[in-house]
């Protein structure tokens, strides 16, 4: 094959077949920067005297690679992947609230948020946004994340913008706003706390290089070890993770020749709830070598995880049709840990009238009380029209479960569709980020991670 492009042609890459071995059907054609990994581009069912790609897929399915034996997934901690990081308390379209954040008006316009992690344990898609604006406690942010299915509880990380230079003690990352009112006490760093753990540069320039070790750090400051191999400038992304994987899980030897089908990998791991953790994925030939690990795809993601007797549990209501006015109409939740309600979050298909929903508790199953103040307007409200997805957590004074007692909803006025009331509850924090207030007596199970590929 020759590469007949010519430096005019921008966005455009030809390439010249000179001969197809007999009995060729079609072909599949891959590209990459690297020939460690590419990708998949485009297809044929014929044998063409050349191939053009007009576009350039980054990231697809890869090459048959005759070397595949196994898949191993590897965790670690993710100790600092954005300035903050906060459960979602509300969304609606283009917007995201954070509950009391005191923000300055804009103070976070111009950067990136993600949300790693969904509250609803499902499968999530990688959702990075753009901050337009922000008032005291939302972000306005494009692309729509109500569109994109982003829900209360979901784990938002606001990232880094980067200022990159050296001095007489090398070359630096530095961002003021390590520094801010969401971040731990909002000091920023600990003096020289990072030293001997990594950062890793994810998205925009450098992309890919390093991880580089930690040699010092100030409170918004963070000195790395050697040079740059790419220079990082303010479009680049990065975190800060430990220099070992705590976590690794190997498949046995496999053989699969459907390029559509999923692999699934379940890791199990204790001790990270509500952490964040990095998971990558890589390939191992027959003698144990891993592929490169720069090469290799890396995700983050947040453990909510299930702590056995301690920890956080969600009591999730459903309705699927038309709501009925009364109490106990649906299933009851057993609860499953001690502690204090956190919070509540409720959404529906659509609202006819004002909906009015309580949710009651029993220690015996005899006797019931709300775990809201007296009065409706105190209880789940969701106005009539609302579309968006609400939060709520304004729970009456004293209010305590105990492992064995029950919860149930109470319908109490109002008609809408498809409703979900989620509860969450426990001795944790219900803050992301922060350990759970409670004496592990063993240690806590969180559950694991399934990977699909």
């Amino acid at each position: 094959m020759t590469d007949d492009s010519s430096p005019g042609d921008e966005n455009t890459i030809s390439v010249e077949v000179h001969q197809w071995d007999a009995g060729t059907a079609g072909y599949v054609a891959f590209a990459g920067n690297t020939p460690n990994r590419l990708s998949y581009q485009s297809d044929g069912a014929t044998t063409p005297s050349s191939i053009t790609l007009n576009a350039y897929n980054e990231r697809a399915w890869g090459m048959p690679d005759v070397e595949f034996d196994r898949m191993r997934v590897k965790v670690k901690r993710a100790q600092h992947s954005g300035v903050f990081g906060q459960p979602v308390d509300g969304v609606a379209e283009n917007e995201i609230t954070i509950n009391a954040a005191e923000w300055e008006a804009d103070e976070w316009a111009g950067r990136i948020c993600s949300v790693i992690a969904e509250v609803g344990l499902g499968p999530l898609g990688v959702l990075n946004f753009s901050v337009i604006s922000n008032s005291d406690e939302t972000l306005t942010l494009n692309p729509d994340p109500w569109a994109a299915g982003v829900a209360v509880g979901d784990a938002l990380i606001m990232r880094s913008v980067p200022t990159v230079g050296s001095d007489a003690d090398g070359n630096y990352i530095e961002d003021a706003k390590w520094a801010n009112i969401l971040a731990g006490d909002g000091t920023g760093f600990n003096e020289d706390e990072e030293i001997g753990r990594l950062l890793r540069i994810i998205a925009g320039t450098a992309a890919g290089t390093g991880p580089y070790r930690i040699k010092a750090n100030t409170a918004t400051r963070v000195y790395v070890d050697g040079e740059w191999a790419t220079t990082p400038d303010e479009t680049s992304i990065y975190i800060i993770e430990d220099p070992e994987w705590q976590v690794a899980t190997t498949t046995e030897a496999l053989n699969n020749a459907d390029s559509d089908a999923d692999l699934q990998l379940f890791i199990e791991i204790e001790n990270y709830l509500q952490k964040t953790v990095l998971v990558q994925v890589v390939t191992v030939d027959g003698g144990d070598n891993e592929s490169i690990a720069p090469l290799s795809p890396i995700r983050e993601t947040y453990i909510y995880g299930d702590s056995g007797e301690a920890g956080l549990a969600k009591a999730i209501f459903g309705i699927d049709g038309e709501t009925e006015i009364g109490t106990d109409l649906g299933p009851r939740h057993l609860v499953r840990t001690n502690g204090v309600p956190h919070w509540v979050s409720v959404n529906a298909s659509s609202v006819t009238t004002n909906l009015i929903q309580d949710i009651q508790y029993s220690a015996d199953g005899v006797t019931w009380a709300s775990i809201f103040d007296d009065g409706n307007e105190n209880k789940v409200n969701l106005p009539a029209g609302t579309t968006e997805q609400l939060s709520f957590t304004g729970f009456k004074a004293g209010v305590e479960f105990a492992k064995g007692g029950l919860l149930r909803r109470d319908v109490i006025a109002g008609k809408a569709e498809d409703v979900e009331l989620v509860l969450e509850y426990g001795a944790g924090a219900g803050i992301y980020g922060q350990e759970a207030a409670a004496d592990f007596s063993e240690p806590a199970k969180t559950g694991g991670i399934l990977v699909t590929l």
